[in-house]
Formats: structure tokens, sequence, C-alpha cells
């Protein structure tokens, strides 16, 4: 069986890689949710690097650890992040 990837980001230092190695679209989102909802760090799809580097550099810059995940289309009742 198939695991969808995903990656921590924690530091900035992490995000270029990430950002770079990333299939698009992706998945960002806290990893506490609770921590997010301070700063609206939600769960967000990000269609391109430049929309990824933009969500989680806002939410380190807050001080929210983020996680980036592969989006998975499911079927007729598919949760959309956007």
């Amino acid at each position: 069986m198939r695991v969808p990837w995903k990656w921590k980001v924690t530091r900035a230092a992490d995000l270029e890689e990430v950002a770079d190695r990333a299939d698009y679209p992706c998945v960002t989102k806290p990893i506490l949710g609770h921590l997010g909802r301070s700063g609206d760090h939600r769960t967000r799809l990000a269609r391109d690097p430049s929309e990824l580097r933009g969500q989680v550099a806002r939410a380190l810059d807050d001080g929210v650890a983020m996680l980036v995940t592969e989006h998975v289309l499911g079927g007729r009742r598919t949760w959309r992040p956007w």
C-alpha cells in the first residue's frame, strides 16, 4: 500500500529543501492544529513552490511548525482545503 509523502518543517532552513522536492499541488497544515488558529495558519493547498514558501514562512515566523503533505484526491466526498 502506498503511503502519501510528508515533511515536517520546523525551521526556515528546511523550507527551501521541501519547496524544491515537493510535488504540486500539496497541502500545508500546522503540526499542532490548535496553535495554527492564532495566526490563521490552517490547512491550505499550495499550488506551486511560491505558495508553499509563503504559507509555511508566515507560520514559522509566528512560531507554528508545519507539515507539508501530498495532496491525495478522493471520491465524490473529497474534502478540499480551498
